[in-house]
């Protein structure tokens, strides 16, 4: 019961889990078919499936699985290639629970701050990246950057996830967008005019983009509400955001 209990708690905080499920075992191993596991993040929230290597590596593509929102049967063979280090073979069932879109907001200035309170309020798992160390990031996470030249390096961005990029510059902004496109990210929103988008697409063109990839950027990102002030444009993005997050 505590594992449906925690899946419940993290439903209703808006977070995401994957439940490792024992399908199938062959000969010995330390639990028994059925015996469930709960992962959130990189650590398990509650269960076991009986240590050991198994369970760090149950560990390892429970993130990944997390990251695809895509369920996974695996056969893990722990003593060599033939099974478990007691002399097992294990079947595991990975699914992903409550995995909502996340969002990834790029620059904590007066909009991205802005944002992702509004997102918060939204139930939706914020993750705010800057390279200053003297912003206030609202958010569920704020990782601080040395330098952009990898801004998702630290992440496991998937293609239910949400990117906004608000950085502080348009060299800034070009380079995270040139790294969000190697993501897997399923929006990807730029911050700015009409003006501006051309000048990125011609650069990106330049850098061998091709049409489809600049087609996965929503710039500007924002419905059209005739926005002006910080929040009053951080409110015509969380617009969008629902309204992409329901159409999934």
């Amino acid at each position: 019961m505590e594992i449906y209990r925690k899946i419940t708690e993290l439903i209703d905080s808006g977070g995401s889990c994957v439940l490792v499920t024992l399908v199938e075992v062959e000969g010995s191993a330390p639990r028994t078919a059925g015996t469930k596991m709960l992962v959130a993040g990189d650590r398990v929230a509650a269960g076991t499936i009986g240590g050991g290597k198994l369970e760090q590596e149950m560990l390892r593509l429970a993130a990944e699985v997390s990251a695809s929102g895509r369920a996974r049967l695996v056969t893990h063979a722990e003593n060599g290639a033939d099974g478990l280090a007691c002399g097992g073979r294990a079947t595991v069932f990975l699914e992903p629970l409550c995995t909502g879109n996340r969002l990834f907001i790029i620059g904590c200035g007066h909009v991205g701050s802005a944002l992702a309170r509004l997102a918060m309020d939204c139930r939706l798992p914020v993750t705010v990246v800057d390279d200053r160390k003297d912003v206030h990031a609202p958010g569920d996470r704020f990782l601080l950057l040395d330098t952009y030249d990898d801004p998702f390096a630290d992440l496991e961005v998937g293609d239910r996830d949400m990117v906004v990029i608000a950085g502080r510059s348009h060299g800034v902004d070009l380079k995270v967008l040139r790294a969000a496109l190697a993501t897997e990210a399923g929006f990807i929103g730029l911050l700015g005019s009409r003006k501006k988008k051309e000048a990125f697409f011609s650069a990106l063109r330049k850098d061998g983009f091709p049409d489809e990839q600049l087609a996965r950027i929503t710039t500007p990102v924002g419905l059209p509400i005739g926005a002006h002030t910080p929040v009053e444009i951080a409110v015509s993005i969380m617009a969008q955001l629902i309204e992409y997050r329901n159409a999934r």
